[in-house]
């Protein structure tokens, strides 16, 4: 018994019996009918005009995704279900009708399976993958062979099981592990120095796919009696939400790593700041020191310079030979140019406001002149 059915067995012997004589009635063939198709609804409905009357019959024991509901969107793959019904309908087509237990849903659509020859158009539906196999009890007649026939285009992986489709479950779980694979790789290869931008980068890729595996997530966790969960057995929805978990536990923990690693980034990108700007002091204290040098020999070369233009000057006037008379000290020579004019020391020449002597100037002595540059009492 299928997970989806929703009736219970009855306790009694009694009704089992009973039940027992309806299914066998129904197996045997049940009440059959003709028609020809006059149009096809959806992927699991059609009209046919039977008896002069045009019914509408709902395929038993397969369910299409939603193609014409005016309060629903169209669903994966709906339209391409009512294709395929076309394709196995075409308009006047002739078919057999064969229903079960309860003859019309609360739509008032007949409940029946439809046979072009021997083929059960209900299965054919499932067999391409436009269809899933439910049970709506009591009606469970066709379910058996809609289920295998399901299982085939699962085990081929066509239409609601093609992963290659990107609206499908199976589709939308492969992107997910496609798409991880690249951005967590991707993360895997960023480096201490790759730069805050690109670690953001992927930082913002990591941030989607978690966001999408979030969604798949709650979608596979959620109502799985309406929407596109209903399309699937159990065992394929519990596959698929496994693979998009794992997907999703490693998009988080990569999202950890490149957190840390922007980290790492804003530490070393301050730590270079703080660096550069050290270096910069650095930098502008050695080129204010080395003007500062610069300056004191500029002035020190033209300190130097004037002494030595002071010098010739000195030299360019003074007396050939020296003379007599007196001065604020006497007595004989003291120098090579002293004359009569002498200094008992520095002190007296500044006394004097004579400082400094220059080499032939009256009161010259090489006494004072202690560096014999020619200029005395400096």
């Amino acid at each position: 018994m299928h997970p989806a059915r929703a009736l219970a067995r009855p306790a009694t012997a009694l009704l089992a019996v009973v039940l027992a004589a309806l299914t066998l009635t129904a197996c045997g063939g049940g009440p059959s009918d003709t028609a020809t198709v006059v149009e096809v609804v959806d992927g699991d409905t059609v009209d046919v005009e039977r008896d002069g009357t045009e019914v509408r019959v709902r395929l038993l024991n397969v369910d299409a995704p939603e193609s014409v509901d005016p309060d629903e969107p169209v669903e994966c793959l709906g339209e391409d279900a009512a294709d395929v019904l076309r394709e196995l309908l075409p308009v006047g087509t002739e078919v057999r009708l064969e229903t079960d237990v309860e003859l019309h849903d609360r739509y008032d659509r007949l409940l029946a399976g439809v046979f072009t020859g021997d083929l059960l158009v209900n299965a054919e539906i499932a067999r391409r993958g436009m269809g899933h196999a439910v049970v709506v009890e009591p009606n469970e007649k066709f379910y058996p062979p809609v289920h295998e026939a399901e299982q085939a285009a699962r085990a081929a992986g066509a239409g609601l099981h093609d992963a290659e489709v990107d609206c499908t479950l199976p589709g939308q779980v492969a992107a997910l592990e496609d798409d991880t694979e690249n951005t967590v790789v991707a993360s895997a290869g960023l480096a201490t120095g790759v730069g805050l931008e690109e670690v953001d980068r992927h930082r913002t890729r990591l941030a989607t796919a978690a966001t999408t595996g979030g969604a798949l997530l709650a979608l596979l966790d959620g109502d799985r009696t309406s929407g596109p969960t209903s399309r699937y057995d159990e065992d394929v929805l519990v596959d698929l939400r496994e693979r998009t978990a794992r997907q999703h536990e490693r998009v988080t923990a990569a999202q950890v790593t490149t957190d840390a690693l922007r980290a790492t980034e804003e530490q070393r990108i301050e730590a270079e700041r703080v660096a550069a700007e050290e270096e910069a002091r650095r930098v502008a204290e050695e080129a204010a020191r080395q003007a500062d040098e610069a300056r004191r020999a500029e002035e020190a070369r033209e300190a130097d310079a004037a002494r030595q233009a002071a010098r010739a000057a000195s030299a360019a006037s003074a007396p050939a030979s020296g003379g007599s008379g007196g001065s604020a000290a006497s007595g004989g020579s003291g120098g090579s140019g002293g004359g009569s004019v002498f200094y008992q020391n520095c002190d007296a020449v500044r006394a004097a406001g004579a400082a400094p002597l220059l080499v032939g100037q009256p009161g010259y002595a090489r006494k004072l002149d202690r560096d014999g540059d020619g200029v005395a009492c400096e």
